[in-house]
């Protein structure tokens, strides 16, 4: 589309980055930290940023000499300016330590071009009136959280001293590290520090221990604390996860919820409910067929538009990544998750499902050898943690509310084991309240005999049953 319009862009910054490389050649390691040649309006800096690096990579000095004959072979000097440009170019930068500054600047406008593109892009496709409306939509979608997610690049590397000097401060004034995340669970944070940023958590389970209960009341936890949460769901819809959490915060049967047969006097407590979640900040995206390319691509978006502190996704058994070998897709998909999570500095809870050989055991609780088959999940994750709910292996009533955290793995902290209490029925995991629900009960046996499924029970999510909607045993 057409337009008078200048793009936006900073001559001036430009500018800047090419001098402070003619100033100190080895500014150009940092300037390509965030830049290439396509991200320069002007296409002759571009020119002379990509014959710089190419002068880098010879093992060539930098300077306006070796510059000026590098471009003068390819012909394009008179493009960038001519023999007067190197001249330009120095008197426009004062300090090579501005470089990140300025090519932070140059980064930022050519992404805004780049939205300006993917937008225009979109208009003018939906203008020939496409033949495929859902084709057109997915390309639309792509382009746009592309172009948004082109701002984020590697941060590089940092002096340690500076650093070193930032974290002895929040040591001694004992602040915890900026950007963790607390799970809204004590113990879990008191043993593990939190959800840490930059690292990849990987919690592992059978089906039917509350994976994906747990991974909302985290969700729901930060989200409560002031953190800006994106939660990622594979394997269900918008509106059972919208349901698990009015269930749990208006203390109501989640399957009363789902078949709208609420009593009188719970239209009060669900209400209340609606008012203390009213200014949430969860998003909760369903979208199916995600590979992580694209669930990376939609976390990049997010944080562009909203901001965010933290991303659970639930779970790794479902990402849509291509390839014949499941071992394969599952340590790919693993890998690009670890480094969603370094590249936007934030926390990412994966939730993932163990193979059924831990049936085959008579000690039912997981280990990490359970994960050796599935990809290397272990191996890419800083914290495996497993979840485990002796009450679907056993009769014992004094077990039935108890649900163990095992800290399997912990690169940056302790292992061990977390008691917490659950209710399926309402989707709530806590701390488990010595106060309120008694001494935990000790001596249960996982080896004991499974309890057969009743054949009716009063909550829909009591133990191992199958619903009229969908199987409770994932979750």
């Amino acid at each position: 589309m057409p337009s008078s319009r200048v793009p936006p862009h900073d001559r001036e910054a430009e500018k800047a980055v090419l001098g402070a490389v003619l100033l100190n050649s080895d500014a150009l390691a940092f300037a390509r930290l965030s830049l290439g040649p396509e991200h320069f309006y002007h296409k002759g800096y571009g020119r002379m940023f990509q014959a710089m690096i190419d002068l880098q990579a010879e093992g060539t000095e930098i300077d306006p000499v070796t510059l000026g004959g590098e471009l003068g072979r390819r012909k394009e000097l008179q493009m960038c300016g001519g023999p007067t440009v190197f001249s330009d170019l120095l008197d426009s930068v004062a300090t090579v330590a501005n470089i990140e500054h300025y090519a932070k600047i140059v980064r930022e406008k050519a992404s805004v071009r780049a939205m300006i593109e993917a937008a225009q892009g979109v208009v003018v496709t939906g203008l020939q009136d496409p033949a495929s409306p859902e084709e057109y939509m997915a390309t639309s979608r792509s382009a746009v959280i592309s172009a948004a997610s082109s701002l984020y690049t590697a941060k590089g590397p940092r002096l340690a001293s500076a650093d070193l000097v930032e974290i002895h401060k929040d040591i001694t004034e004992g602040e915890p590290p900026a950007g963790i995340i607390k799970t809204g669970m004590a113990e879990i944070d008191e043993t593990t520090g939190g959800l840490w940023p930059g690292l990849l958590t990987v919690c592992a389970a059978r089906p039917g221990m509350g994976k994906s209960a747990f991974a909302l009341n985290v969700a729901t936890n930060a989200a409560l604390a002031g953190k800006r949460v994106l939660y990622i769901t594979l394997e269900d819809v918008r509106m059972f996860v919208l349901l698990r959490i009015l269930a749990r915060f208006a203390d109501i049967d989640l399957q009363r919820l789902i078949l709208r047969s609420i009593r009188d006097d719970e239209h009060k407590p669900l209400v209340e409910a609606l008012n203390k979640l009213h200014d949430l900040s969860l998003w909760v995206d369903d979208s199916a067929g995600l590979t992580s390319d694209n669930i990376a691509q939609i976390a990049a978006s997010h944080m562009n538009l909203h901001g965010l502190d933290l991303v659970v996704i639930d779970h790794l058994g479902h990402v849509a990544d291509p390839g014949d070998k499941f071992y394969e897709v599952i340590s790919k998909a693993a890998r690009a998750f670890a480094d969603l999570a370094k590249e936007l500095d934030i926390p990412v809870l994966l939730m993932a499902q163990l193979s059924r050989a831990v049936e085959n055991r008579t000690d039912k609780r997981p280990m990490l050898s359970d994960l050796r088959d599935s990809g290397k999940i272990e191996e890419v994750a800083r914290f495996v943690w497993f979840l485990y709910r002796p009450a679907y292996y056993t009769d014992n009533p004094d077990v039935r509310n108890i649900l163990k955290l095992i800290v399997a793995k912990a690169s940056h902290g302790k292992t061990g084991t977390v008691d917490l209490w659950n209710d399926l029925s309402r989707m709530y995991v806590r701390d488990w309240d010595v106060n309120k629900d008694g001494p935990l009960y000790q001596s249960e046996e996982p080896s004991e005999k499974k309890k057969k499924k009743p054949k009716k029970k009063d909550t829909f999510f009591d133990g191992p049953q199958t619903g009229p909607f969908f199987d409770p045993g994932e979750y």
